[in-house]
Formats: C-alpha cells, sequence, structure tokens
C-alpha cells in the first residue's frame, strides 16, 4: 500500500512537472518580452534609446545575479529576496529617470512659455515659436519640441503631435497648456493672451507647491527617520549580539509580536506619507 501511494505521488509530480514546467517556463519568457517592450517604449519616450533585447537581458541578468548573492550571503532566503528585488529594480530605476525627466520639464515650463509668447507676439507662428524653444532651452524641452516639429514636417497635424507630447510628459501644467493651445486653435482665440494667462496661472501654481513642499518637510523626513531606525537597530544588535533575537523568532507570541510590529511600521510610513502629502 505505501509503496503505491510512493508511486502514485511520484507518478503525479512527475506529470505535473512534465506538463506544468514548460508551461511556466513559456509564460515567464512572455512576461519578460511584455515587460522588455513597455521599458524600451519607455525609454524611448525618454530619449534613451535601448533596444529590447537588450532590456530584456537586463530583466533576465539581474534576478540571477541578485539571486546569487542573496544565495551566498542568506541561503535560500537571501536567494528569493534577491530574485525579488532583482525583478522589482529595473521598473523603479526606469519610473526614476522618467519621472526626474518630467519634473525638469515642468520645471522648465514657465520659461518655456515666456519664449513662445514673444515669439507670437515678434510675429512667428507656433511651430516657428517650437523651433526657437528647439534653439534656446536645453534638454528635455528642446528635445520634446524639437520631435513635434519633427512630426509637424513629415504630415502630422500640429494638434495630434501636442496630445503625443502631452502623454509624453503627462501633468496637469502640461495637460492644461496643451488644452489651452488647442481649444484657442479651434475657436480662434489670441494666442499672445492665452500665453500671459498660462504664465501666470502655472507660476502661482509653481509656488504653492513650493511652499506646501516646505511646509510638510517634516513630516518627510520624520518618515524617513522612522523607516531607518527598525533596521539599524537590527543591525546594531545583531553585530552586538547575534542571538539577541532567538528567543524572539523562536517562540510563537514572539513572532506574532514582530509580524504585528512589522505591520503597525508599515501602517505608520503609509499615514506619514498620507499626511504629509498635500496636492495643489
Amino acid at each position: 500500500m505505501l509503496t503505491l501511494v510512493i508511486l502514485l505521488v511520484v507518478g503525479g509530480a512527475f506529470l505535473v512537472g512534465y506538463y506544468e514546467v514548460p508551461r511556466m517556463i513559456e509564460r515567464w519568457h512572455q512576461w519578460q518580452a511584455r515587460r522588455s517592450k513597455e521599458a524600451s517604449y519607455h525609454l524611448e519616450n525618454a530619449f534613451i534609446f535601448v533596444g529590447k533585447k537588450e532590456m530584456r537581458m537586463v530583466y533576465i541578468a539581474i534576478p540571477i545575479v541578485l539571486g546569487i548573492v542573496g544565495f551566498f550571503m542568506f541561503k535560500f532566503i537571501g536567494a528569493a529576496i534577491g530574485i525579488i528585488l532583482g525583478i522589482i529594480i529595473p521598473q523603479i530605476i526606469i519610473s526614476t529617470i522618467i519621472e526626474r525627466r518630467k519634473a525638469k520639464f515642468n520645471h522648465q515650463l514657465v520659461d518655456t512659455l515666456m519664449i513662445i509668447s514673444s515669439c507670437l507676439k515678434g510675429g512667428l507662428s507656433l511651430v516657428q515659436s517650437f523651433e526657437v524653444v528647439m534653439d534656446e532651452m536645453p534638454s528635455p524641452t528642446s528635445d520634446e519640441f524639437s520631435l513635434v516639429v519633427r512630426e509637424t514636417k513629415v504630415g502630422v497635424p500640429l494638434e495630434e503631435a501636442l496630445v503625443k507630447l502631452n502623454k509624453r510628459m503627462s501633468s496637469e501644467d502640461v495637460d492644461l497648456v496643451i488644452s489651452s493651445i488647442l481649444v484657442a486653435r479651434e475657436t480662434g482665440g489670441d494666442l499672445t493672451k492665452v500665453f500671459s494667462r498660462l504664465i501666470n496661472t502655472i507660476r502661482d501654481r509653481m509656488e504653492i507647491k513650493d511652499m506646501a513642499a516646505t511646509l510638510t518637510l517634516q513630516g518627510r523626513i520624520q518618515g524617513i527617520i522612522m523607516s531607518m531606525i527598525p533596521p539599524v537597530f537590527v543591525v546594531f544588535i545583531l553585530k552586538s549580539n547575534p542571538h539577541h533575537f532567538d528567543l524572539l523568532l523562536k517562540d510563537e507570541i514572539g513572532r506574532i509580536m514582530l509580524f504585528v510590529a512589522v505591520i503597525f511600521q508599515i501602517l505608520a510610513l503609509f499615514f506619514i506619507k498620507k499626511f504629509s502629502t498635500v496636492k495643489v
């Protein structure tokens, strides 16, 4: 009877491995290919040209390398943590690059609008004003308006090129500028007056955002300090006494207390971030 059970278990495991493992590997490759394509597309919008094959190699290599490093440092738990970090880190880096580019573009937006407004008052067309922005403004503004001008020269309607710009540099200020331009062109409004009002509006919004960031600085610093204290404390205690937490980890009540402490720490950081975030 025991032999039959063992044979059934082994046979079932073999069948599951034979049919499911190839499917899991195929799904993993499809997921990696999709992520690589999306990452390459987002980087291309940021004028960082990396091929899909290179991105796929990055998404495969980083989890493997971090998994091996984690295994040598903390065995199987370290390997699992390393693989998870290897999957997350590339996406964090790409998101950071894109967000910094958008923030830099928004920071240059008032100067850009002032140049366009001056050009329009001097008798230039909107596209000609964009060409002046290409020459006068640094990256990323010069890159984005250069792309808009090139698209219009190959036959893309200006409205469509501006909508694409809005998608690449999506923010409330950019959306306000693009929507105002499109409405003014459709209704025949005076673009010089539109840009003058936009400059004042966006400048006031930036001042309010800076004021809000200053007033909530204490909360953000408190959140950073609170997030750093527990790991620093644990590392310090383990170096002083490696067996200090043995009772806490071996006892069931201790593990429950540790789990509850981690949950409360996460909740505290969440509420601090919520209370220190002011939408303008």
